[in-house]
């Protein structure tokens, strides 16, 4: 993708521990926190280079998913409640 408003099917991935790799958007990349395989979306080569790495690296596909299972809790209905929660409250007690 060279356009994304947020990177739904990264967050699909890690909900189904599935390894991945995404291209080095900055909106991936801070999704992401910088801890996953990134290539350039205009780049076949580097866009194969990951697959093909990813694929074959089982190392990296452990960190990925590991990753993953601790990031995709960020994500969760209750948690984006809370934080959404303590910002209005923060807002208006900032207010006062």
């Amino acid at each position: 993708s060279n356009y994304e408003g947020f990177g739904i099917p990264i967050i699909e991935s890690m909900i189904n521990s599935t390894p991945f790799v995404t291209s080095n958007l900055s909106v991936f990349k801070e999704l992401t926190q910088n801890k996953v395989m990134y290539f350039n979306p205009e780049s076949p080569k580097s866009i194969a280079d990951s697959v093909i790495n990813i694929l074959n690296n089982h190392k990296v596909q452990s960190r990925i998913l590991n990753y993953s299972r601790e990031r995709v809790f960020d994500f969760e209905y209750k948690n984006l409640v809370n934080k959404l929660i303590n910002l209005y409250n923060h807002y208006i007690n900032s207010r006062k």
